[in-house]
């Protein structure tokens, strides 16, 4: 992955399938949304994940669902939820929800 400058930069744990979350940063920089797990869950198979904003469709909140298959992927939390155009959709745990909610819609609309 190429070094560039972050605008913007938050922990968050992505689900990366229904049984596990990936601890690590979701960073936007450049026209890209950027999800790069930390050294221990990369080691264990966290995938990296970069989209472009314009790849993106909406931004928004996936309510929390308290279920046994959720216990492990974040879903006992709300989640960041964004929705690509492909149809497809990426969560993500992240603290301040709102607010990224917030920041990350406004950098898709300019």
């Amino acid at each position: 992955m190429k070094s560039t400058k972050a605008e913007w930069v938050v922990l968050a744990n992505r689900t990366q399938n229904e049984w596990r979350a990936v601890g690590g940063n979701l960073t936007a920089t450049n026209g890209k949304l950027i999800f790069k797990p930390n050294i221990i869950d990369r080691n264990l198979g966290g995938d990296f994940l970069e989209l472009r904003l314009d790849e993106i469709a909406s931004i928004g909140k996936c309510k929390k669902e308290i279920a046994i298959k959720h216990l492990f992927s974040g879903g006992l939390r709300d989640r960041l939820s964004i929705q690509l155009r492909n149809g497809k959709e990426e969560l993500f745990v992240v603290n301040n929800l709102e607010t990224v909610i917030a920041e990350l819609s406004r950098m898709i609309s300019s």
